[in-house]
């Protein structure tokens, strides 16, 4: 019967090459979110949007960058407490909008905002993130009171 005898020497490097493959793939599952995109939403007044999960509940302090597709000017949001932004001043054109919060997968979509007197919709945007490294019940719907579900259940 063979046996073979691993050194201490062997057994600590062994060891520790274990421990960094275990810290190095615990931080690339962290870092692991991905951008999920929905595609145009339609031409709005205004962006009035909130960001919530999953489960409909709003996501408080995402971060919302919106761009002009055209020209490149981009404004910075924060959402509030309730998962709300809004951006009256906004020039009309096409955007492009990006919100991030922790934990959730990023999410992208384009808005076209039309003149203040336009017939634009005046409804509000909602857009559902995902959990981390998940995908899947997630998406963007209009409505009309920000009380409404976005989806049915």
């Amino acid at each position: 019967m063979n046996r073979m005898y691993i050194s201490s020497q062997q057994k600590a490097l062994t060891i520790g090459l274990v421990v960094i493959l275990s810290v190095l793939a615990s931080v690339s599952v962290a870092g692991a979110q991905s951008m999920e995109t929905f595609g145009h939403v339609g031409t709005m007044r205004i962006l009035n949007a909130q960001v919530r999960d999953g489960l409909d509940v709003p996501v408080a302090g995402a971060t919302v960058d919106v761009k002009n597709v055209a020209t490149s000017q981009t404004y910075s949001l924060d959402a509030d407490d309730r998962g709300v932004f809004r951006k009256d001043d906004i020039p009309p054109g096409k955007y492009l909008v990006t919100i991030s919060a922790g934990g959730f997968n990023g999410a992208q979509y384009t808005v076209t905002i039309g003149r203040k007197n336009s017939s634009a919709s005046t409804k509000y945007t909602v857009i559902r993130l995902s959990p981390g490294c998940a995908s899947g019940n997630s998406g963007v719907a209009l409505v009309s009171k920000l009380s409404q579900r976005s989806f049915k259940p």
